[in-house]
């Protein structure tokens, strides 16, 4: 039976045909592959959970989440939970504010370097476009040179015929694991309120800033210094920005501060648009979550208790983390981004050791907007035969040859990882 042009458009996309799985284990398979390119923070599950059955999120867990949110993101209104909807994941939130907010054809603007995952999100069934704002990972968090390159990019987004409704941005940022400053984001909303755009902000890695926990000491890769905490737009009070309540809107999951990707729970939260929130909840019919997942979940975040100490100890596990796996790649010379101090990633350099590549050759080049390049495939494969894998251009930037690595995991595996990158780019 043949597809409909739509079906047809999602099937048989084309991939980069590298092994990604990550299968290494110190005991049983210390030869198999080590991937530290997706951003997963090991489970950390309580031992027992209450259950029940409310529909749709049900009252319970937007009530413990709406908890969670004015603990630990403290912002100036406190959160309801008639202020937040529940869906499968914070890809269906995005999904859900892309049929909402926008129509086909029209874009969001959104700055390099980005999880470039968000390209799909919004298209494959939205239709609509993410436009690419070209910045430095400097320039991505500086307050003069973004707004200036959001300018462009709108003037350059009108002149293509898209219509520009929001601004989307990742706090803290993946892949920098930096955050945005205060500053920053009160010029984006003020940008935002110039041109009648939603900002919406991804959220999802709030609660994993480390910087409280980091060393004190200035000579350290992982040292305080230089660091911005995590700002949540909730936390900016009306009097500071001309931005409504009702253009700011939050995504969060319990995939990363939680570790738990398996519950497929993911929020919206909106504290003054009351006709987002009812388009958003007719939506949910296609993006529900399973009763088991609320269950779990409620139990998990009632439990304030317990959540207080999870959250503690994944900072200072990741604040360990990060200074192990930079200490490695300060000893083996490779540029990152400096002064991290949340997610669970530091975004590399590597372009001074992608190879050259034939352009005759079955490595044919590729424009950014298409995927990795020749070159960049040429060094994951190196990478793959020496069993480390990372993802090439998993992240939108426009200089090739940046990865993504992720340092949330053991340090055992983190230094093997480090050991069979030296082999590639120092035999």
């Amino acid at each position: 039976m043949s597809l409909s042009a739509r079906g047809a458009a999602l099937a048989g996309q084309p991939g980069h045909g590298l092994p990604t799985e990550h299968t290494f284990d110190r005991d049983t398979n210390p030869d198999g592959l080590i991937a530290p390119a997706y951003a997963i923070n090991i489970p950390i599950k309580r031992e027992h959970f209450h259950f029940d059955w409310p529909a749709n999120g049900g009252p319970g867990l937007r009530a413990a989440l709406a908890t969670h949110f004015n603990d630990n993101f403290h912002p100036h209104v406190p959160v309801l939970p008639e202020h937040i909807i529940i869906g499968e994941g914070a890809t269906s939130i995005v999904e859900i504010l892309a049929f909402a907010l926008m129509g086909p054809g029209d874009g969001v603007l959104m700055s390099r370097p980005a999880y470039a995952g968000y390209k799909k999100d919004f298209a494959k069934r939205a239709n609509v476009k993410i436009c690419w704002v070209e910045t430095s990972a400097e320039e991505s968090l500086d307050p003069q040179a973004l707004i200036a390159a959001y300018e462009k990019a709108l003037a350059r987004s009108h002149e293509q015929g898209i219509a520009i409704k929001a601004v989307l941005i990742t706090n803290p940022n993946n892949p920098l694991g930096r955050c945005y400053p205060r500053a920053t984001q009160l010029a984006i909303m003020a940008f935002c309120h110039a041109h009648n755009l939603h900002l919406i902000s991804d959220e999802i890695f709030g609660a994993t800033e480390f910087s409280s926990h980091l060393s004190p000491s200035p000579s350290s890769p992982g040292s305080t210094a230089d660091r911005t905490p995590f700002t949540s737009i909730l936390s900016i009070p009306q009097s500071s920005t001309q931005l409504s309540l009702s253009r700011r809107h939050v995504i969060y999951g319990l995939a990363k501060d939680f570790g738990a990707p398996g519950l497929r729970i993911g929020a919206l939260v909106s504290q003054s648009n009351p006709e987002l929130l009812s388009s958003a909840h007719e939506m949910l019919r296609f993006h529900d979550v399973s009763g088991p997942s609320v269950a779990i979940a409620t139990a998990m975040l009632e439990d304030r208790e317990w959540c207080k100490a999870h959250l503690d100890k994944t900072r200072r596990g990741l604040a360990r983390a990060y200074e192990h796996a930079t200490r490695g790649l300060e000893e083996l010379g490779i540029e990152y981004v400096k002064g991290g101090c949340a997610g669970f990633f530091v975004f590399l350099d590597l372009s001074p050791f992608l190879p050259l590549v034939d352009e005759g050759s079955d490595l044919k080049t590729q424009t950014e907007e298409e995927g990795p390049s020749a070159a960049e495939v040429a060094l994951v494969r190196k990478l793959v035969d020496h069993g480390l894998y990372l993802a090439p251009r998993g992240e939108s930037y426009g200089k090739p040859g940046w990865f993504r690595f992720v340092f949330s995991h053991e340090p055992h595996v983190i230094d093997e990882a480090l050991r069979r990158l030296k082999k590639v780019i120092a035999p």
